[in-house]
């Protein structure tokens, strides 16, 4: 009799175990189509639910004893399929490229205005080949260093996607006389724009007094994002609202996905907060000089929408999975790194903290950079232990 119970018990549980596990990924949102394009229409709640990237750093590089691994002035990273590791050295006008496990290889790019040499290199972008974003200027070189062209667009360039077939997707910032705006574009091999895709006023923010012109930027004003895509492809989306779309180098819009979230209100505190935040830096930057801030000053500089950006960062990592990173609020005294991750085909999985900031995300790995007490700067690489568990789940689609 007590076999016969431990048994049929132990059936309820397999069977209640089973019916979580069914419950657990069973996906709430809806599939659409708009003018036969997919809308994948996500509930506010990730599939798998939240996780923290489980992170231990494996590798270190930047010496100041070490001239090919002394960075200074700032960088930018790029990782390439084989996670060779390119960093751009703005202090030294070069490119520093190292193998997967951290020895130097070699060097190309140098300060100057000739044929792949840099004045103010400001970003670098890697697929099969090497993008170095110099404002109206793109450097483009081969994995081996071997300089290829330098592509002289019309319009600044913020980030760009690699060039297929002699086109490549931008983001670029354009003038009219309407003013300043950002905008998603086609460019051909000459930096010439032979598409629109779509474009978002984006206006400079300044406050003028005494003949000094000071920048301001606001985090709550929403804001035109783009990400490159493996194979050209690129992603966007206007921070004001959460709906993201997938272009190909045709300019159509292959997928769109969204997330059920309502907007966040901004609030008095909210605007004070910044608007106190910032006035307290800048007269702490002219102290001792015959100018000082008033807070009417900044508050005719600072335009508040109605609501809170969704989000201020759109990542990719090398099997197109979407990291969509959460606006926090100002008055929030915990900073927390939290994406939202989507799968390549649109579907919500995940809500990821992660410890360390992320300048790069791909092959199981986090690269980012810390800056010493010198000023010089070291690139850290930090392993996701638990990668491959969300790896196999981020190919959940519905007719897994």
């Amino acid at each position: 009799m007590r076999t016969k119970f431990l048994l049929i018990l132990t059936f309820l549980i397999i069977v209640s175990f089973l019916f979580a596990q069914r419950k657990e990924v069973e996906w709430k949102g809806k599939v659409k189509y708009e003018n036969g394009i997919k809308v994948i229409k996500n509930p506010k709640n990730p599939l798998f639910g939240k996780i923290k990237f489980d992170l231990v750093e494996d590798l270190s590089i930047g010496s100041e004893e070490d001239e090919n691994s002394m960075f200074y002035g700032g960088v930018k990273i790029g990782v390439d399929d084989e996670n060779n590791i390119y960093v751009l050295d703005f202090g030294n006008c070069r490119i520093q490229k190292f193998d997967k496990e951290g020895n130097y290889i070699k060097t190309f790019g140098r300060k100057g205005q000739g044929p792949g040499e840099f004045e103010m290199p400001i970003d670098i972008y890697v697929d099969k080949n090497i993008y170095v974003l110099e404002f109206i200027k793109i450097h483009l070189f081969d994995k081996s260093g071997k300089f290829i062209r330098t592509i002289k667009p019309d319009n600044f360039v913020d980030s760009c996607s690699e060039m297929v077939n002699e086109s490549f997707l931008a983001k670029v910032t354009s003038y009219r006389k309407e003013g300043r705006f950002s905008e998603i574009a086609i460019l051909n091999s000459k930096g010439k724009i032979i598409k629109s895709i779509v474009d978002f006023p984006s206006p400079l923010r300044s406050i003028r007094k005494k003949g000094i012109v000071f920048g301001v930027f606001n985090p709550y004003e929403p804001r035109l994002y783009f990400c490159p895509l493996k194979g050209g492809k690129g992603i966007y989306g206007y921070s004001s609202r959460y709906r993201l779309f997938v272009i190909n180098l045709k300019g159509k819009i292959e997928l769109i996905f969204e997330k059920a979230e309502s907007p966040s209100r901004i609030t008095k505190k909210d605007k004070n907060k910044l608007i106190n935040k910032y006035l307290k830096y800048r007269n702490k930057e002219l102290k001792g000089k015959d100018i000082k801030l008033s807070k009417g000053d900044v508050k005719r500089a600072f335009v508040f929408p109605k609501y809170r950006p969704f989000y201020n960062e759109i990542m990719c990592d090398n099997l197109n999975n979407i990291y969509i990173r959460k606006l926090n609020s100002v008055l929030k005294k915990k900073k927390e790194i939290t994406f939202d991750f989507f799968n390549s085909k649109g579907f919500y999985l995940y809500e990821i903290k992660i410890p360390e900031e992320p300048e790069i995300i791909g092959n199981g790995y986090i690269y980012t950079y810390i800056v010493d007490e010198a000023g010089y700067f070291k690139i850290k690489r930090y392993k996701i232990r638990n990668w491959d568990n969300i790896k196999k789940l981020s190919t959940f689609s519905l007719q897994d």
